[in-house]
């Protein structure tokens, strides 16, 4: 197995990734206040999540946990509260 894609563009270690349900968007979290959506295809950076704190977890629903065709992002902030992002 070779490495198909090296994606990089956090400041500090990456703790999470996780795709999305197409497998076209990877999210990765790090010690940073962000969330990085990557186009997995072109290998680059396709979105910046803004957050208040760190991410703690992150995860898809894929469409299947809320209703509408729109898969969504969840995070789960060092804060106590959970964001949620929908990419249509």
């Amino acid at each position: 197995m070779k490495v198909a894609r090296v994606l990089a563009g956090h400041g500090a270690a990456v703790a999470q990734v996780a795709f999305g349900p197409t497998g076209a968007l990877l999210a990765s979290v790090a010690g940073e206040s962000e969330v990085l959506l990557w186009d997995v295809e072109a290998g680059a950076l396709a979105l910046k999540l803004t957050t208040p704190v760190a991410p703690a977890a992150i995860a898809w629903d894929g469409g299947q946990i809320f209703s509408g065709s729109d898969a969504k992002l969840a995070g789960a902030l060092r804060n106590g509260k959970t964001y949620v992002w929908a990419t249509g």
